[in-house]
């Protein structure tokens, strides 16, 4: 089988949610003896043509077109336009689908490529899948938030316009694969064709040592990952830390990320006057290392999360897991088994749960053997079966 994987950001150059779960499913698909690339943008002018990536077992393929920031209010309303269809984009990807033939295109994050690109590649009579990482199937900014940073309840005529086409576009999908129930819901409610869709999580990796394997570590570690925005509640966590006694000395608190209200929060902590490390941005391989040492792992986001990897990454070293009860969270999180789950927002309830695993580290390693357990539902091998089994099904309808 050939498969072919659309996202305009390559894994190749960016890290983030999408890209990773992307690049393991072509890992996955290439170890199961298929043919398998990966289409994206250039990142600069001097982006190669194409980049071999594990080993030589997957091509990363890029269109002869420039990623661009939009910057002004003009160039995001043309960015917009261009996300439901760039004929310039359209055509260089016809033209290269048409010459490396697919049988399954399943496309990821489009970005300026376009919904156009579904159609293109049904007219060339190939099978597509759809796999969604932001609420892009009824928010042009795939974020449901407005610019204040609160939740969008209510959509405004110009987003309606937005679903409306976007769900002409998706209807020659194949199937919509979903991260999480919560997606699912959502998909449904939005008017998607139930009978193409299928639940299908987002995966990790098992290789982490068995928590029984892990000894307490002191000074106990708090760890969040994720972007410096409101949405990701920080000033929440920020907030609930203010309210424990012993962070900076007794437990320490690392912030890894980067983002725009980065500066935002560092002020905000010192003001509080508590003594945390912004770390910024981490390879890989160190982000391994504070999962590692960490005691508990923090989820305080504000807004439903479609089914981020952090929490699953998290269990898979054996670490329990606070998190916001909104979104796909209560998919990811156990309450009470491996981790807690709190009122978004609450800083007062998210620092009693972390008080109570900080202290009691019985219960902490408890969850923390469970998680570890619990996870193994979130397996790549798990996910491999899983996926391939809706290829060959879309390819022998």
């Amino acid at each position: 089988m050939k498969i072919c994987y659309i996202n305009y950001i390559s894994p190749s150059i960016i890290h983030g949610g999408a890209e990773k779960v992307v690049l393991e499913d072509a890992k996955m698909m290439a170890d199961m003896g298929n043919d398998v690339f990966i289409v994206s943008l250039k990142h600069t002018r001097d982006t190669p043509n194409i980049v071999h990536l594990y080993g030589g077992k997957i091509r990363n393929l890029f269109l002869p077109l420039e990623i661009h920031a939009p910057q002004s209010m003009l160039s995001k309303g043309f960015s917009m336009f261009l996300s439901f269809y760039n004929v310039i984009a359209v055509h260089y990807l016809k033209k290269l689908l048409s010459a490396e033939k697919p049988d399954i295109v399943h496309v990821h994050q489009l970005g300026p490529i376009s919904l156009g690109a579904i159609k293109a590649a049904k007219e060339l009579g190939m099978k597509v899948i759809m796999t969604f990482h932001g609420y892009y199937f009824e928010c042009p900014r795939g974020a449901l938030l407005k610019r204040s940073g609160k939740i969008c309840e209510n959509l405004p005529i110009y987003c309606k316009l937005y679903r409306s086409i976007s769900h002409r576009q998706l209807d020659y999908c194949d199937c919509i694969i979903a991260i999480s129930s919560y997606v699912k819901q959502r998909l449904l409610k939005a008017g998607y064709n139930p009978n193409i869709i299928r639940l299908i999580p987002n995966s990790v990796s098992l290789k982490q040592p068995k928590t029984s394997d892990i000894k307490p570590i002191r000074p106990k570690e708090i760890l969040f990952v994720g972007r410096m925005v409101k949405a990701k509640g920080v000033h929440i966590l920020l907030k609930a830390l203010a309210r424990i006694r012993g962070i900076g000395n007794e437990y320490i608190v690392n912030l890894i990320g980067d983002g725009e209200d980065k500066i935002a929060f560092e002020s905000l902590a010192k003001s509080l006057s508590i003594d945390v490390n912004f770390i910024g941005k981490v390879s890989d391989e160190d982000l391994e290392q504070y999962y590692k040492r960490a005691w508990v792992v923090v989820v305080p986001s504000l807004f439903p999360e479609l089914s981020p990897l952090v929490p699953l990454e998290a269990q898979a070293h054996g670490i329990p897991v606070i998190a916001s009860n909104i979104g796909a969270l209560p998919d990811l999180v156990l309450h009470g088994q491996t981790g807690f789950l709190f009122t978004p927002g609450n800083a007062r309830e998210l620092a009693s749960y972390l008080e109570t695993l900080l202290v009691n580290e019985h219960l902490a390693i408890e969850f923390g053997k469970k998680a570890r357990f619990f996870v193994e539902n979130f397996s790549h091998e798990r996910k491999a079966l899983q996926l391939s089994r809706v290829y060959n099904s879309v390819l022998h309808k």
